[in-house]
């Protein structure tokens, strides 16, 4: 447990320090840095999405996967990293309540922005809070 706390703690740090000095030691402001962000990795939005072929979504939603199973161990394994209102926790609940595999959460993405063209500019993750997490909250085994 001691272990997993101290390698995510180092893994946040490294992924800062990368951001912070872009390994020129040069740093930069927190707004820079934000830019620095989303030059690095844009949030993926519908105008993307609908280009991507059925192996690219695969493997962005098997990406947020793993870190929401990373998120998850973190959670079991140290009660001060629980969060029961954070994104993580309501997941896991959703998913508790009714299962959906990444086929079936790829097509729920892809019928979204197919009725719903004006929307390409919304975020991914909303799209998936919104159409498959949110709606499995109220649902009950």
């Amino acid at each position: 447990m001691v272990r997993v706390k101290y390698l995510s703690h180092l893994i946040l740090f490294l992924l800062l320090f990368s951001f912070l000095f872009n390994f020129t030691g040069k740093t930069y402001a927190a707004e820079d840095t934000m830019k620095q962000v989303q030059m690095e990795m844009p949030v993926l939005k519908g105008d993307m999405w609908i280009k991507m072929t059925n192996d690219e979504k695969v493997a962005f939603i098997w990406g947020a996967g793993h870190v929401i199973t990373i998120e998850k161990v973190l959670m079991a394994n140290d009660p001060e990293y629980k969060n029961k209102n954070g994104f993580v926790a309501k997941v896991v609940e959703a998913s508790n309540n009714k299962q959906m595999n990444v086929q079936e959460i790829i097509k729920v993405v892809d019928v979204y922005y197919g009725t719903n063209s004006d929307q390409l500019e919304k975020p991914v993750f909303e799209v998936l809070w919104y159409e498959t997490i949110v709606p499995r909250l109220a649902v009950k085994k």
